[in-house]
């Protein structure tokens, strides 16, 4: 009991079967998840020990024997960084930029050496979103940020990862293929394996990150290893996974890359393919290509073109109206294609039929959906009644979806933040001067719970004695 015999191939032996205590290397993997728990929650209290853990971590990231123990070796590093990161922000006598930097490099180097061997794919996904995770550090600590060199080794990493894992999935495939018979062809044709569906996820993932905290200066990078691979991947005839990860990896270009021009010749490119794949059968890709149009709306400047943000509109007026779009399997995608018509009506108003497409967005707030979008459009919500105030009523014609809307995000903390609920509680103030909308109030308490009446008369009660006092 305790022991386990596993095959191994032995340099200069072939292959040997060998006895493994394997409780252990269960007591190993537990010591690696232990030393990690330790730094995360210590943080700069951790730096005195961040040396010789980081050593012995290192050595166990290529632990052969057990993937357990790999993963919880890669997953202390991340916690090693941010600690010594924060024992540089305090000024800790011993904490230097250029240490912190060396541990980096120290970690990446072994992070990235044995990506290029683990033959675990799930291993290879945490492995990823380790290092994902030491890059994110690098947004609020400069002194981890990787070199322009670290950033290259990464993306060639990245994309050998990304082609041995094709290379995989068509040999699964074709295996798969020899397998059917006449009586498996009506049965699903997607034989893509889950771990490698998480492998690309996460590989994009950690892309996205490098674009948010090096912006720009990671496209070199980006063109030089991963580019090509990713215009493969958007091709039709790829699978919907394909198709998505490449799409948010456009989004993060268009999204991180615009202030400084890095973009630019990404955009044009980049918005036929956005509104052919926002009519997309698979609701993932529809998605991802929703939010990149809505961050070409905010962020596409002089290079989005008015007639596309007018084509746009159409492509997501026909996403939203869609019968079955708020079915369980489309209404994240739904909420997505909401947000986007929400930053064209913000940012593009004069591109599109601004009065027509108001009319249908509002009709679809709130957003419960997706959590994340529906903080996003309910901000722009509040943002749209303080650019027009009562204006926005269109002479009472949307007082109903308009105080509806405002009401329930004043109310309801799963659907905005508390400054979202603050700023609905002021708009709905500011319109109950209109004669419309205090009647659409009205209409709207008597449709309420008990609860949900209390929650808003509290609410517009504490606002007025908020305003009062500024006065």
């Amino acid at each position: 009991e305790g022991f386990e015999s596993v095959t191994v191939d032995i340099p200069g032996m072939g292959h040997k079967r060998i006895s493994i205590r394997t409780s252990a290397l269960e007591e190993k993997s537990q010591a690696c998840q232990m030393l990690s728990t330790y730094a995360s929650e210590l943080k700069a209290g951790f730096f005195p020990f961040v040396e010789p853990v980081a050593q012995v971590m290192a050595e166990l990231i290529g632990f052969e024997y057990m993937e357990e123990v790999r993963v919880h070796a890669a997953g202390a590093m991340p916690e090693l960084v941010q600690a010594t990161a924060l024992a540089v922000r305090e000024g800790q006598p011993a904490a230097r930029p250029e240490m912190a930097a060396q541990l980096v490099a120290f970690a990446l180097d072994k992070l990235l050496g044995q990506m290029k061997e683990d033959p675990d794919v799930p291993t290879l996904s945490a492995m990823v979103e380790n290092l994902s995770s030491i890059v994110e550090l690098g947004v609020a600590h400069p002194c981890v940020q990787l070199t322009p060199e670290q950033q290259m080794t990464t993306a060639q990493v990245f994309a050998h990862l990304v082609k041995e894992s094709l290379e995989r999935r068509a040999e699964t495939a074709a295996e798969e293929a020899k397998k059917r018979t006449g009586d498996d062809e009506d049965e699903d044709e997607d034989m893509e394996d889950v771990d490698e569906e998480n492998l690309l996820t996460t590989i994009v993932e950690c892309v996205g990150q490098l674009l948010k905290c090096y912006q720009t200066a990671f496209i070199p990078a980006l063109e030089m290893h991963l580019l090509g691979l990713l215009q493969l991947l958007l091709t039709p005839d790829r699978s919907p996974s394909d198709r998505t990860a490449a799409l948010c990896v456009i989004d993060d270009i268009i999204e991180h890359c615009s202030a400084d021009g890095g973009s630019a010749t990404y955009i044009q490119q980049a918005a036929p393919m956005l509104h052919q794949y926002a009519a997309d059968p698979a609701a993932d890709v529809r998605q991802a290509a929703a939010y990149g149009l809505g961050v070409l709306a905010e962020h596409g400047g002089g290079h989005y073109a008015a007639v596309q943000a007018a084509q746009a509109a159409e492509v997501l007026l026909r996403v939203i109206t869609d019968p079955t779009a708020r079915a369980d399997d489309n209404e994240t995608a739904t909420d997505n294609a909401v947000s986007a018509l929400g930053k064209l009506l913000l940012h593009r108003p004069t591109s599109i039929q601004s009065e027509q497409v108001l009319g249908i967005w509002l009709s679809y707030l709130p957003v419960r959906g997706d959590k994340v979008e529906a903080a996003v459009v309910h901000a722009q919500l509040c943002s749209l009644a303080e650019q027009h105030g009562v204006a926005l009523l269109q002479n009472g014609q949307q007082a109903g979806a308009v105080v509806n809307a405002l009401a329930r995000v004043a109310i309801s903390p799963d659907l905005a933040g508390a400054e979202t609920r603050e700023r609905a509680v002021r708009n709905l103030l500011a319109l109950r001067s209109e004669a419309s909308a205090e009647h659409a109030l009205v209409q709207l308490q008597g449709a309420l719970t008990d609860a949900e009446r209390q929650q808003l008369q509290a609410a517009l009660a504490s606002g007025a004695a908020a305003a009062q006092q500024q006065q």
